[in-house]
């Protein structure tokens, strides 16, 4: 059972889902979302940031992305296949995962970044100091239990303890490259895109990697 309510009033739990403006109450409750045009974090093409509970702020998010990242059709007989750059369920996994493993008492949001080859998804806490490293991907252990028991009563969350084993598998089968990076007081989960480099693309690369070289003068 969900502890909604006690003696001393809702609880954080209860206005993270149910309240009209978490942020209100809770002022780390919030996921922004950013677009960038390159890899570095210069020149911003757009940025959003979502205050909706828990359910809303992941439901944003994944529309947020959705609408940024391409998807390649390739029609193999009469059967037409997609490829997005980035799998839907391992984003899905990794928002997820970071709602709850978030920690809410450090003054940051969880971060969503769509750069021009990899998405990135990072939320403030790390692991807890409990939690054994060697199961770090096969047991669950929310930061956050309250919010994690709620969220294994919908959609978004199929069985407990097998999200980084999801967004690893499903990137596997969309050939993206995933980086898990674990910190003291950090986490994120970066997810590099699966497009290739056309001939031409490659070309270009090579000469301007040629001319750099022959613009060296030796001693």
């Amino acid at each position: 059972m969900v502890l909604v309510y006690t003696s001393q009033g809702i609880t954080n739990a209860a206005v993270l889902y149910f309240a009209k403006n978490p942020k209100k109450h809770i002022v780390t409750s919030s996921i922004t979302c950013a677009h960038f045009k390159g890899d570095e974090r210069i020149n911003i093409l757009d940025k959003k940031g979502f205050n909706k509970g828990i359910i809303g702020n992941i439901e944003h998010a994944i529309e947020y992305i959705s609408e940024r990242v391409p998807v390649e059709f390739i029609i193999k007989s009469l059967k037409r296949d997609e490829y997005p750059l980035y799998p839907l369920e391992a984003y899905r996994e990794a928002i997820v995962n970071a709602i709850v493993h978030r920690d809410f008492r450090e003054p940051a949001d969880i971060i969503i970044e769509k750069r021009k080859s990899a998405l990135e998804i990072s939320n403030p806490g790390g692991l807890l100091n409990s939690f054994p490293i060697k199961d770090f991907g096969k047991r669950s252990w929310p930061r956050n239990r309250m919010i994690a028991d709620i969220l294994s009563r919908t959609r978004y969350m199929e069985k407990m303890g097998t999200g980084i084993s999801r967004i690893i598998d499903n990137c596997k089968q969309n050939e993206n490259i995933v980086e898990i990076n674990r910190q003291k007081d950090f986490f994120s989960v970066v997810i590099n895109s699966n497009e290739k480099e056309t001939t031409q693309e490659s070309s270009v690369k090579s000469s301007v990697k040629s001319l750099d070289v022959s613009g060296l003068s030796t001693t």
